[in-house]
């Protein structure tokens, strides 16, 4: 049995503690940046994929989130029964997880999607505090860059995640289902499929998008006026029936429209004139700041640009066009 002096034993109670508190850190950091990428990513319905995929980017439930505590105060408490930390310093651990867990729901306002500032913030204390320690000796460099690659490791693999949860674009799909054909052909001059069983693969495939299309889709025309019919026969209904007046159905019936155009007009898209006042009225406010001193002339240029990505991108992921948003910007700036 080796015998560690007090001084040693003293640095590696320091050093677990050190550590402890990092990976903490860490696991916080990477929850958050989690929550940013799957929040960010265009097109994410995880609602309609499949579950297996949805969970991978999904929020903890709150069973996880207490088994997880549970573990780690199970972790504590084994350290400090064999001696590697004291009570006292397993109390201030829990103390700074839970003040860091308030910081992170009062900095996202209780899952609101955190703003790059606030990331870029906790990424800079993060980094700082892994300076500290390895100034202060309590960690090494090559440890601290260790716990940096892994967490940048598990960052990306979130976002692998996220971006298997987006809605694909109309090109991808076209390329898969270009793929998938050529896959089916391949297999049927192989001998491996008769045409037969790939053209009953490719019938449960269309069924299959037809399926997906017409849960994800919005009723028509057509089948809101069938509701709507039913809708009023069945009130005049209960009217000759004596179940409501005649007063109480037509109330029922204000109501309704009342509702139908309150959820029309928040579902509404803008119109053209819309976007335009709105983008003429965004641009003016730049250069405004512009001439107030606020901002450079880059900077606003570069607003601009980062803007015309976005509508680039939303753009091509709902028609699959890529327009370029310059010429319609230079015009509202005319």
């Amino acid at each position: 049995m080796t015998i560690q002096s007090g001084n040693d034993k003293e640095r590696a109670v320091s050093w677990n503690r050190a550590k402890a508190g990092t990976i903490a850190t860490v696991v916080l950091l990477v929850a958050v940046v989690t929550a940013a990428a799957v929040a960010a990513t265009p097109g994410s319905r995880p609602e309609v994929e499949d579950n297996g995929r949805a969970e991978h980017g999904a929020r903890p439930l709150k069973a996880d989130l207490e088994a997880r505590e549970a573990a780690f105060l199970e972790h504590l408490d084994a350290k400090v029964e064999a001696g590697e930390l004291t009570r006292a310093e397993a109390d201030e651990m829990i103390a700074n997880m839970e003040d860091q867990h308030a910081e992170h729901l009062k900095g996202t306002d209780r899952g609101a999607r955190p703003l790059k500032a606030d990331l870029a913030e906790r990424k800079a204390a993060f980094l700082e505090d892994l300076d500290a320690k390895v100034e202060a000796g309590e960690l090494t460099r090559a440890e601290a860059d260790e716990m940096i690659a892994g967490m940048k490791a598990r960052i990306a693999e979130h976002l692998k995640g996220a971006e298997r949860d987006a809605r694909p674009l109309k090109a991808d799909l076209a390329e898969r289902k270009a793929a998938f054909l050529e896959g089916l052909n391949a297999k049927v001059e192989a001998g491996e499929l008769t045409r037969a069983e790939a053209d009953e693969m490719i019938t449960g495939m269309k069924a299959r998008i037809a399926e997906h299309a017409k849960r994800d889709a919005r009723p028509s025309k057509a089948d809101l006026a069938e509701r709507k019919a039913a809708f009023l026969e069945g009130l005049d209904a209960k009217v000759e029936a004596g179940e409501l007046t005649r007063a109480e159905a037509d109330e029922m019936i204000a109501g309704l429209k009342a509702r139908i155009a309150e959820h029309a007009k928040r579902d509404a898209r803008p119109s053209k004139a819309d976007l335009a006042e709105r983008r003429a009225a965004f641009l003016e406010g730049l250069d405004a700041k512009v001439e107030a001193g606020e901002l450079t002339r880059a900077e606003a240029d570069e607003i601009v640009a980062k803007v015309e990505a976005r509508h680039a991108r939303h753009r091509q992921r709902t028609t699959g066009d890529t327009p370029d948003m310059s010429a319609a910007l230079a015009l509202a700036r005319s």
